[in-house]
């Protein structure tokens, strides 16, 4: 339950369909279990659906901005298409297309896809649902299991108090410190060719642009802030994590967190040294995959990252700062 953020029922099936059993539905199920599960599956339905009208949004005219910075990305239709990405057109089509497919404002909310904005119109202010991610680039964050369960939002261009990148809320699907952006590509990689290892990288669109060039075994942390849970889900998978975090002073920072997190969890963990000011989608976009490529094979291990830190911050010219 802990590990795949699945209630009791879902862990039994879970395992049930690992040991090849059939789950039998007794009473008892039916009247206490069944229901929840039917809530969540109807939850993760809601997810798929607004998952494909972000999708078909990409071929309407108004979509051609978010099209047109795809391409500059050098993201072709079959990476696009991998990773489920999309548009948020406007404010209102979103919870419109749910309605007319069933699903309650309830359910929007309770999802996170939807959030309810004072508006004012004709001078009289109201309470509306909107997109809660509208004017967007939209990529679908995607559990082991495959099921959207939550999405992310890349503006395109600069407004003022709003951020650049925003994810839906936190719910019932949606637990961030638990999840890894690629965590369903990961798994699929796992099991058709094994892993030696796994990079980490701090956002989605590092991830994508990593898989993109050819490096399949790329997650992402969701953020600077890697977690205990998170590091416990990557050791399923591999028993060593480079991690490669950008070139500037906060990911330095992050990283150093990260490592010491994953080090306690039993994990062989690498930096991989990139130069300044850069992440590694500018890395490949600069000097290319091969040039990335060695930056990989040229990761050093935590002690020796660490001592390289520490022989930035202080002047080893000078005895007293030599001591510290």
């Amino acid at each position: 339950m802990e590990m795949e953020n699945i209630d009791f029922i879902g862990a039994v099936k879970f395992l049930a369909q690992k040991a090849g059993m059939q789950v039998e539905e007794t009473e008892e199920y039916k009247g206490k279990y069944a229901p929840k599960t039917a809530d969540r599956e109807r939850l993760l339905a809601l997810m798929k659906a607004t998952g494909h009208f972000y999708v078909d949004n990409l071929e309407k005219p108004e979509a051609k901005i978010y099209n047109d910075y795809l391409k500059s990305r050098g993201f072709d239709r079959s990476v696009v298409r991998a990773f489920g990405i999309g548009a948020s057109l406007d404010f209102s089509s979103l919870p419109r297309h749910l309605r007319g497919l069933g699903y309650t404002d309830e359910e929007m909310l309770k999802c996170g896809v939807c959030s309810k904005y004072e508006r004012e119109r004709n001078g009289v202010k109201k309470s509306e649902m909107g997109d809660a991610l509208y004017g967007r680039l939209i990529i679908p964050i995607i559990n082991n299991f495959s099921c959207i369960i939550a999405f992310g939002g890349r503006l395109l261009e600069k407004k003022p108090n709003f951020a650049k990148y925003k994810n839906t809320q936190e719910t019932e699907l949606f637990i961030k410190n638990r999840t890894l952006y690629n965590i369903n590509n990961l798994k699929k990689l796992k099991a058709k060719a094994g892993l030696s290892d796994v990079i980490m990288v701090e956002g989605y669109m590092d991830a994508i642009s990593l898989y993109s060039a050819g490096f399949k075994n790329v997650v992402a942390s969701m953020g600077t802030s890697l977690t205990v849970e998170q590091a416990r889900v990557l050791k399923r998978y591999s028993d060593t994590v480079i991690i490669s975090y950008d070139g500037d002073g906060a990911g330095q920072k992050a990283t150093v967190r990260g490592l010491e997190i994953l080090k306690k969890e039993g994990l062989t963990v690498k930096v991989v040294i990139l130069p300044d000011g850069l992440d590694p989608d500018d890395v490949i976009k600069k000097f290319g995959a091969k040039k990335y490529a060695e930056l990989l094979a040229d990761s050093i291990p935590l002690e020796d990252f660490k001592l390289l830190n520490l022989k930035k911050a202080y002047d080893l010219k000078d005895i007293s700062q030599k001591r510290k």
